[in-house]
């Protein structure tokens, strides 16, 4: 198993909750799908890349 993922993984999370805290109070700009997919995609890729998947991928 690697170490890059999980270290991504908390830098992307603390960016998240770092832009939040600036953005704090303000209103929200309208839901973007594309960006909720592309950022599902990204921890899912991490998720697979760190092995998180692997007992379900085993046969």
């Amino acid at each position: 198993m690697s170490i890059w993922p999980p270290i991504i993984y908390l830098a992307l999370m603390t960016f998240n909750l770092i832009s939040f805290a600036v953005l704090n109070g303000q209103p929200r700009s309208p839901y973007s799908f594309h960006d909720a997919f592309t950022s599902m995609l990204m921890v899912c890729g991490l998720l697979y890349w760190g092995g998180f998947f692997e007992p379900l991928l085993r046969r």
